[in-house]
């Protein structure tokens, strides 16, 4: 493609800056370490829709500290959420990060990290752990959950934290809970690089 295309130079003259940085990556090929990029990418935040998504967020002004699994915070006056369980449809922090990460979510971006936070502490809370249901040796559950989690926490720079390695070697394993049976036949697996920061 060329830049003198005109619906590439739309795309490039956008105001979102999420826009303006996948045309250069994703359609103009632009190495993610040109001058130009970056510079999208470090705008990224100030995007329209990046700003929305994180609207609400509660005592994001600063990164939350890490709870216990077994943290007795109610969801809705958690640090990094948004006042509703993190897995509310479209509102809550699980939702609203798989979103901010298709926007091009920074890595180490603060707020990003305070809602991860709360996504993980509910991942690893009591109640959804031992929600998951094992039919006939197998695990029955929503794998976005965990996925999307991991995902977003790759793309965050948190691939390294122990609670997102281990729920990986979870879900991977099939199991909610450390120890479960491996339904995965003993394979492992690691998170791919493109995932990373």
């Amino acid at each position: 493609m060329d830049r003198d295309e005109p619906p590439v130079a739309w795309l490039l003259n956008s105001t979102d800056p999420s826009i303006r940085y996948f045309t250069l990556v994703e359609l103009l090929d632009e190495s993610t370490g040109s001058a130009e990029v970056r510079k999208a990418r470090e705008k990224i935040p100030e995007g329209p829709r990046f700003r929305a998504l994180l609207d609400g967020q509660r005592g994001s002004d600063e990164l939350p500290r890490r709870a216990s699994s077994k943290g007795n915070l109610k969801f809705s006056a958690q640090r990094g959420g948004f006042g509703v369980h993190p897995y509310q449809k479209w509102t809550g922090a699980h939702w609203r990060l798989v979103s901010l990460v298709e926007l091009g979510l920074p890595s180490g971006h603060r707020r990003g990290i305070a809602a991860a936070e709360q996504v993980l502490r509910w991942l690893w809370g009591e109640s959804h752990r031992m929600s998951i249901k094992r039919t006939n040796g197998l695990t029955r559950r929503c794998a976005s959950q965990e996925g999307n989690a991991l995902a977003v926490c790759s793309r965050l720079g948190l691939a390294d934290d122990e609670r997102v390695v281990d729920l990986q070697s979870r879900s991977l394993n099939g199991s909610g809970r450390t120890g479960d049976g491996i339904a995965t036949r003993g394979r492992r697996q690691t998170i791919p690089r493109s995932m990373r920061a």
